[in-house]
């Protein structure tokens, strides 16, 4: 496999170029969001929750990009006959605006990456504890805080079943560490 370094324009610019619907392979750095009261990882001053222990994560997972979200949630529809010719429609975005329609959004002088994971996605988690690899009795306690999706109420109401659910996820250009697109591995330089 290749190996390139690059920046967060370079980036955009490969990704504006790039063919779409495709795969990426992304890795990614950041803080794992938990709810905070009975957290042992947290200490309460105040009326304010206060981390007492760093907790990030380290995420490889694959993704679709380029999809438009509202056309792949009406494909999805249309696989179940139940659905009637029901049609979904998106709303716009709820922050930001579209810097490069349905594969990068701009908010804040920040970028995030568009992407979608489906049931097919492969996704490999590692969590550390102020900077050290959790041990497994720090992932049980990560896991039960950690903070999970319930997914789009929205296309449940409209027929698709949980297992089919069409799932954005966007990424923050900042928390990227490496993606992988057509085979060369792009490390990301924060600077």
């Amino acid at each position: 496999m290749n190996n390139q370094e690059i920046n967060q324009e370079q980036l955009t610019n490969i990704l504006s170029t790039l063919p779409t619907p495709c795969t990426l392979t992304i890795t990614t750095n950041g803080e794992v969001k938990m709810n905070k009261t009975n957290n042992p990882f947290y200490v309460k001053e105040g009326r304010s929750f206060v981390p007492i222990h760093d907790v990030t994560k380290e995420v490889e997972a694959t993704y679709n990009f380029g999809w438009n979200y509202e056309q792949k949630v009406n494909e999805s529809l249309s696989q179940n006959p139940e659905n009637n010719n029901q049609e979904f429609k998106s709303k716009s975005l709820p922050w930001g605006e579209w810097f490069l329609q349905d594969k990068i959004i701009k908010h804040k002088d920040k970028y995030y990456l568009r992407v979608f994971s489906d049931k097919n996605s492969k996704t490999k988690v590692n969590y550390f504890v102020d900077k050290k690899p959790a041990n497994p009795e720090e992932i049980l306690l990560i896991n039960n805080f950690k903070i999970i999706s319930g997914g789009s109420a929205k296309q449940k109401t409209a027929g698709i079943e949980e297992e089919n659910l069409i799932i954005p996820n966007n990424i923050c250009f900042d928390n990227i560490s490496e993606i992988i697109i057509n085979n060369i591995s792009y490390k990301i330089s924060q600077k």
